[in-house]
């Protein structure tokens, strides 16, 4: 399952749910993004985000099915900045699934 958590207001970042990783966080000038991510076991309940004080969270969770379950996560980036352009790479290749 993947949670997409976005902030806006503070560049303070929200902690992962419990029972959740970290798969990538980036702060900017005044809001933040952060994707947690946990392998489903059924019966999940639905992930909590603490609030973030002088923020507005949106919170967004997916599930998809077919992937790794012992080491889901490949790869990360991120970027952040005040130019109309941000290019967030990687330097490996991607591994099969």
């Amino acid at each position: 399952m993947i949670l997409w958590v976005t902030s806006q207001g503070t560049v303070t970042l929200p902690a992962a749910p419990y029972g959740w990783s970290i798969s990538k966080q980036q702060a900017g000038t005044s809001c933040s993004s952060s994707i947690f991510y946990k392998v489903a076991s059924g019966g999940d309940t639905a992930p909590t985000v603490a609030a973030v004080t002088s923020s507005v969270l949106s919170c967004q969770l997916a599930e998809f099915s077919g992937g790794a379950v012992i080491s889901p996560l490949d790869q990360t980036a991120g970027t952040a900045g005040t130019t109309s352009t941000q290019t967030a790479t990687v330097a490996t290749t991607d591994v099969a699934v």
